[in-house]
């Protein structure tokens, strides 16, 4: 059996599965979504890169430079949707108890420190906590959604 053989199997298994399930989109533990249409299937990697520009931008850099900040407490990254940019980073930030920091400063911290396409383009929001899963990852997803809902604002 070759490898396009093989594949077509994985997909038709795939497609048995999915037509069990009631929902167009079918996210699979690899970390890859599965689109099923009544054209094709479809594998999409779900990433954490940010695009800015065609350049590459990994949230968790950011995150680390930023939590050396001394009235940082926590903080959590994601890229939001730019028209011209593809995306912006934007941090959501958690200040340390009873320490006065501003959106600026922050920037500019950030701004002294990075590449230029690494900027924090998408702005700062302050927020009580970072959503974290009981294993202590980020929940960019739930950022994302915060992220969205302020857009609408």
């Amino acid at each position: 059996m070759d490898k396009g053989n093989l594949v077509g199997m994985v997909l038709l298994d795939l497609q048995k599965a999915f037509e069990t399930v009631d929902h167009s989109i079918l996210l699979i533990q690899l970390k890859a979504i599965v689109v099923l249409s009544e054209v094709a299937v479809q594998c999409l990697r779900l990433k954490e890169l940010i695009l800015y520009k065609g350049f590459q931008v990994a949230p968790a850099t950011l995150e680390d430079i930023l939590l050396t900040h001394d009235d940082i407490a926590d903080v959590g990254v994601i890229g939001v949707p730019d028209e011209e940019a593809g995306e912006l980073p934007r941090a959501y930030v958690v200040k340390k108890a009873g320490k006065a920091i501003t959106e600026a400063e922050i920037i500019r911290y950030v701004d002294s420190k990075v590449s230029p396409h690494m900027k924090l383009r998408g702005g700062v929001e302050f927020v009580s906590e970072i959503p974290r899963t009981l294993s202590g990852k980020i929940l960019r997803k739930t950022l994302k959604l915060k992220a969205k809902a302020l857009s609408k604002l």
